[in-house]
């Protein structure tokens, strides 16, 4: 997936994580009816998921380009050798080539 894709799902967690934060602190009311009365755990337990979620994704977006990158261009994932001329393993770190 490329990193413009994990960027924006991490954007939407985060506005997931705000409207559920929203509706922990002040419910959501139509009609003089609650729908969602205030206080309610069970919006900041999604609230936290959709915190982690979006970390998660952020952290794979930043951790992912490098090595996606060295891969197309054929280098070695983890220290950047040129691999073209390389068979089975890295020469220079010893890591497998997929």
């Amino acid at each position: 997936m490329p990193r413009r894709w994990w960027i924006a799902a991490a954007f939407v967690c985060a506005l997931a994580f705000v409207l559920l934060v929203c509706l922990f602190f002040n419910g959501f009311k139509s009609a003089d009816t609650w729908i969602v009365t205030p206080g309610q755990p069970r919006w900041a337990i999604l609230a936290f998921f959709c915190a982690l979620v979006g970390k998660a994704m952020i952290w794979l977006a930043i951790r992912a380009s490098p090595a996606a990158a060295r891969r197309r261009r054929g280098l070695c994932e983890n220290c950047g050798y040129d691999l073209r001329a390389s068979v089975d393993r890295c020469p220079e770190c010893g890591q497998p080539i997929r």
